[in-house]
Order: structure tokens, then sequence, then C-alpha cells
């Protein structure tokens, strides 16, 4: 089954229509059901249409699950069956037809019609029906919650670490400069970091290829992403978030001794300033000749993202969405326990 066989699949304006289509088509003889195709006869096993004896209604089944229900007084109700997939989105829109979107989210199906956007999540069911004018409405309400920045509660803890961000602030004043880097590009602010002093302070280790060193950027690799998320082919997990952030906020703390102070931010500045970069590496031979550009703009992100999330039950604040939007699920990782 793929997108062409499921472009075959009928549109149904109403009970009507979807009921005159049952009645019109043919059972597939030897089964021991009534097994009616709704595309082409082969594909009868992947798209089907029946009647429930019971209450009349008109099913648009994908596989075994009923997806589209056709209800003799005018609701259309739909299902994912537990199967959030493009092919149960691809079969919902061909069968409601246009004006109808739908799509996956975090698990979800997001079903999209007249202004209106509603999740449905496993095993549940929307009811719809359609309006005087033809158009689709939501019989089924819902409320969405979500996160975002509280700027309060953001500058709060910015302040638990207000020696680090104006070591910070400093560094960036001193050392930026307008450059394209290593690419060609438009001019962004940047700073140039030789590979030893890098290598010094974050470490180095062998390259793929033992000609080269490479800066040791993994130890933090952990720090931004939430457990469970692939860097490369490494899956992160939640003692690593953990540890990495802590050995993070180690560094930035206010209240440690003033000798180490000043290694220990600069150590931090190259951190964010290298977060995510990859082979940056040199050749044995020309230890101390090659430099890195590293972005500005990326590196404030990392910092605030690395502590709002570590900090998030005061950081955020939780709102309802307005009727008729999908909430955005960026932050809901943060919390814990949030899905």
């Amino acid at each position: 089954m793929g997108y062409q066989t499921v472009k075959k699949v009928p549109t149904f304006r109403d009970y009507e229509t979807a009921h005159r289509w049952w009645g019109n088509t043919k059972p597939i003889r030897g089964r021991s059901v009534d097994l009616r195709p709704l595309a082409e006869r082969r594909y009868a096993d992947c798209y089907s249409i029946r009647k429930d004896s019971q209450t009349d209604a008109i099913e648009c089944v994908l596989y075994r699950t009923p997806v589209v229900t056709f209800m003799p007084d005018g609701e259309i109700h739909i299902r994912n069956g537990g199967y959030a997939t493009a092919s149960t989105h691809m079969f919902i829109q061909e069968v409601l037809g246009s004006g109808v979107h739908v799509n996956g989210q975090r698990g979800k199906t997001i079903v999209r019609f007249s202004g209106h956007a509603l999740a449905l999540c496993n095993n549940e069911m929307l009811r719809l029906r359609k309006d005087e004018n033809g158009r689709l409405q939501p019989l089924t309400t819902q409320t969405h919650y979500a996160y975002r920045i509280n700027r309060k509660g953001a500058n709060i803890v910015r302040a638990r670490f207000k020696d680090f961000y104006d070591y910070f602030k400093g560094f960036i004043k001193l050392r930026a400069q307008d450059a394209q880097g290593q690419y060609y590009g438009p001019m962004r602010s940047m700073i140039n970091c030789t590979f030893t002093e890098l290598a010094d302070s974050l470490g180095s280790k062998e390259y793929w290829d033992k000609d080269y060193l490479t800066v040791n950027v993994d130890d933090w690799r952990g720090l931004t992403m939430k457990p469970g998320t692939y860097t490369g082919w490494h899956k992160i997990n939640e003692d690593e978030y953990k540890s990495t952030t802590q050995k993070f906020l180690d560094l930035i703390k206010s209240d440690q001794p003033e000798e180490s102070k000043h290694t220990n931010f600069h150590k931090a500045a190259l951190v964010v300033l290298s977060y995510k970069h990859t082979n940056i590496t040199e050749k044995r031979g020309d230890v101390g000749a090659r430099s890195v550009w590293l972005d500005v703009a990326p590196a404030k992100a990392t910092l605030d993202t690395a502590l709002f999330k570590w900090f998030a039950p005061e950081v955020l604040e939780r709102y309802e969405v307005p009727k008729g939007k999908l909430p955005e699920t960026k932050y809901n990782s943060w919390m814990e326990g949030e899905k």
C-alpha cells in the first residue's frame, strides 16, 4: 500500500453518498465476511467499506480499523485506531476530500478543517458535522494547554549566574567580529578560536583518521538535548543529560574560588561556542596552525536553553491555547512527566 493506491479511495460528501457506494459495491466472492472494496478490488484487504448492522453507520475501513464513519444522523466520526501513520492520515484526507488536511505530530493525528485544528490520540474519536453551508464543524470540543517562557522567571534564573553572563558578554565584546567563517554566506558575529585554545580547555582525542586530532566536544553533547534524542549514532539518556548539565552549572556558578573562576568561565564560554560543532580537527604535524570560526548567536541560545530547561518549573508558565488552535509542544519535554 502506498501513496498511489490510497489516492484511488473515493471521497464522500455525506452519509447518503457513502451509503450509495456501499450499496452499489459487490462483495468479494469467497469471503466469510461481507468484504466490499473501497478502491480497486485487488486492494480490498487494505481499503474496504462496510455497514454496521445495528446502527446502519457506513464505515470506511483501513485494514481492520473503521477510520472514517458516516452516521445516519449526519455525524462523521474519525479514529486512527492507534496508528497515527502517514497512511492513516492520507486515508482520512481522501475520504473527506478537499478542505481537510491531516498530518502527524508527536504521535498524534492532527485534523485541520474550516479554521479548526483538532488533535486525535490513540483510542479517541473526533465527531464532526457539516453545517448548512456544507462546511465541516467540530462537535468534539478540546481544551489544549501549552508552556511558554515567563520573562520574570527567566531573569531570576539568569541572575543566579550573573557573574558568568557578565563574563560571557565581555568575552563576546572583546573577541567577536563580523565574518563569514569558513563558508560563504551573510556576515555574522563570530569568534575566531585556535585549535590549541579549544583543545587545551576542552581536551582532544584521536580523529578517525589518526593523522588528525579532534577537539573533544562529545562530553557536552547532552547539554540541551532531551533524553532519547540521537546525536549522530549516540542516544542521549537521562543520566547523561543530568550529569552533563550539572557539570556545566559547576563551571558557571558564581560562588566558586576566584583562583579557578576565570578558567572555568573561559571553558564554559568555549563549551557553548563549540556546542554541536563537529570535526574541529587539526593535522598532528600542524599543531597550533588551524583556527575555527564559531557563531555567537547560537552560543547565546545554547546558554539560555541549558539553564531554562534545567530550571523549567521556574521558567515556564502554563497557559490555555485559544480554541481551534494547536498547542506548541516545544517545551513539554522540559517539564518532567509531560508528553
